[in-house]
């Protein structure tokens, strides 16, 4: 990923600890110090009897490095974290999209932390320059991505994302009034897709495909394909 084109991705995004809420700061520490008291102080309050999880449960503990499942914390524990997340609005949870084509399907639920500032934060990056060098960078582009479609998308339409086994796959399909749409997210210089996206635009039918990557100015990639940038992309969707 060049340093131009990370600039390109917007406001939002390189504000590390931005969010709706915190869109006032002025500065970057400002914006930093709020971001850190509002995971300090969130607490799940009530304590759900089948899973035992209480108060002292904060959001702080559940890092990216032991949310995962252990011997003193099961399955089933890490999956009523996740749920707790989802009833906060602060985890999306994107379902398979499902289409009866005689396909091995993978069925598995993808998770987004929906405010990428707070991800950010979870993992201590503290500049755009940490971003660009983490191993977290693309899936944070992808799910900051992935919430503004869902956000400006019309109030009945039905979100998932597509993998077949043999690897046909689509970051974001969305069906609304008898169209469908399907996104693929890039954050690296290889803009064309690979194979894979390909086969899923056939195998699903879609009636227009997005590459969302941070450039200066759209491009096509075939009839119905294009390569936009987020903003562009809101621009003409919304």
């Amino acid at each position: 990923m060049q340093g131009a084109a990370f600039r390109n991705v917007g406001k939002q995004f390189q504000r590390l600890f931005g969010g709706p809420q915190l869109a006032a700061h002025k500065t970057q520490d400002q914006a930093e110090r709020a971001m850190r008291k509002q995971i300090q102080g969130f607490e799940f309050i009530e304590v759900d009897q089948r899973t035992g999880i209480g108060n002292d449960d904060s959001l702080s503990r559940l890092s990216f490095h032991h949310a995962g499942p252990t011997r003193r914390r099961p399955v089933r524990t890490v999956r009523a974290y996740l749920d707790l997340l989802v009833d906060a609005m602060m985890l999306r949870r994107l379902e398979p999209f499902h289409i009866n084509i005689g396909k091995r399907l993978v069925k598995a639920p993808k998770a987004y932390l929906r405010d990428s500032g707070l991800l950010h934060a979870l993992l201590g990056i503290d500049s755009a320059d940490a971003l660009a060098g983490h191993p977290v960078a693309g899936h944070s582009w992808e799910g900051f991505v992935l919430e503004q479609i869902i956000a400006g998308a019309p109030p009945l339409a039905s979100f998932g994302f597509y993998r077949t086994a043999a690897g046909a796959e689509l970051d974001l399909v969305v069906d609304s009034g008898g169209r469908r749409t399907a996104y693929e997210v890039k954050l690296s210089n290889a803009r064309r897709p690979a194979r894979g996206f390909w086969n899923a635009c056939e195998d699903l039918g879609v009636d227009r495909a997005f590459v969302v990557a941070p450039v200066l100015d759209a491009y096509p990639l075939a009839d119905n394909v294009e390569v936009v940038s987020p903003q562009a992309l809101v621009a003409m969707t919304g």
